[in-house]
């Protein structure tokens, strides 16, 4: 089966139009981007970025990412989506993204946005707990989320939703009732995690400095978004990214004070949620041989960093014979084992 390829055009608009300012924000950090976007700026950016887009890939859309773009003046966001919608028409682009705050997402600013060639709408939730979104000064209520994001839905648009690890006074508990809200509820199309990171410059790192937050581990923030990652595959949505880009310009005990950081973290989770099932499927057998069938762009994080999950299953099993078998049929993210019981 041909892999579907997709194509973001990402234009950061960099803070601009968020009405609050969280906790944990210091978005030019964050972002990697610290200039202000102009309207000639985004037309030529998007241009530029048309001209190297390879043939074989299948949809192209132009995203808007960084700021809460439905908070902007009206008269600006009218400005930037029709740079947008030209070349959508022009180069026949599947459509325009964007991510944005659930409290500016009115029923008539959806149809705007539709209007104007808006096809994916992201909404920046993450929490679906009262306490936990005051204790982050998100400025937005859980119902706020939940209305915006049907609302979404109910228009057509494709829901994208973003969530966090790790924010002050989210327990595990918490987070799994987050978690699963949007799961049996919400059922967006796909949904992003992110570890929560103290980053210099933000009301957060004062916090974390006064021993007022403790961030999570990195075992704990993977833990966590596994859980995450696992509930959201059974429900069917996809989640597209787990963890921050990896920015050059963010130093790890300069900009980045504390937090679970890791280059590649997305994989540390799916080498988790890998093992896991593993272990679930092998529940009550003591098995002599273990084939793991699996698409061959996978295989790393089936063997884990530094083959970890190949050695936790020898530990686990010390006489057992391993195969990591590729086959490029085995969908991305799935595996089959074939195993082979102690006589």
């Amino acid at each position: 089966m041909k892999e579907f390829k997709e194509k973001v055009i990402p234009v950061f608009i960099p803070f601009m139009g968020c009405p609050h300012k969280c906790v944990f924000c210091n978005q030019r950090k964050i972002t990697g981007y610290s200039k202000e976007v102009d309207i000639d700026s985004v037309d030529s950016h998007i241009l530029r970025s048309l001209s190297t887009i390879p043939a074989w890939v299948d949809r192209v859309e132009i995203a808007f990412y960084g700021g809460s773009f439905s908070c902007l003046p009206q008269a600006l966001q009218e400005r930037l989506l029709l740079v947008a919608s030209k070349y959508v028409k022009m180069h026949g682009l599947w459509g325009i993204r964007l991510s944005t705050r659930p409290d500016c997402l009115s029923r008539s600013e959806i149809e705007f946005l539709k209007d104007s060639g808006v096809v994916t709408v992201e909404i920046g939730v993450q929490s679906l707990n009262d306490a936990v979104l005051s204790r982050s000064k998100r400025g937005h209520t859980v119902k706020d989320a939940i209305d915006a994001a049907l609302r979404v839905k109910d228009a057509g648009l494709v829901l994208g939703l973003q969530i966090m690890v790790g924010l002050p006074g989210d327990t595990g508990n918490e987070f799994h009732y987050t978690v699963d809200l949007i799961a049996d509820k919400i059922k967006p199309d796909f949904v992003r995690i992110y570890p929560l990171l103290v980053v210099r410059g933000s009301e957060l790192a004062d916090m974390y400095e006064r021993g007022e937050y403790e961030p999570l581990t990195l075992d704990e923030a993977v833990s966590l978004s596994k859980y995450a990652y696992r509930r959201f595959q059974d429900a069917g949505i996809g989640v597209v990214r787990m963890g921050l880009q990896d920015i050059p310009t963010m130093r790890w005990g300069v900009d980045i004070l504390g937090g679970p950081y890791h280059p590649s973290f997305g994989e540390l989770v799916k080498s988790a949620a890998f093992y896991e099932q593993i272990i679930e499927e092998l529940k009550g057998v003591n098995p002599a041989e273990l084939s793991v069938v699996i698409n061959p762009k996978d295989e790393s994080i089936l063997r884990g960093q530094h083959n970890l999950n190949l050695l936790r299953l020898k530990k686990k099993y010390p006489n057992i014979r391993l195969n990591v078998v590729k086959d490029e049929g085995i969908q991305r993210g799935k595996f089959i084992i074939h195993y082979k019981k102690v006589a």
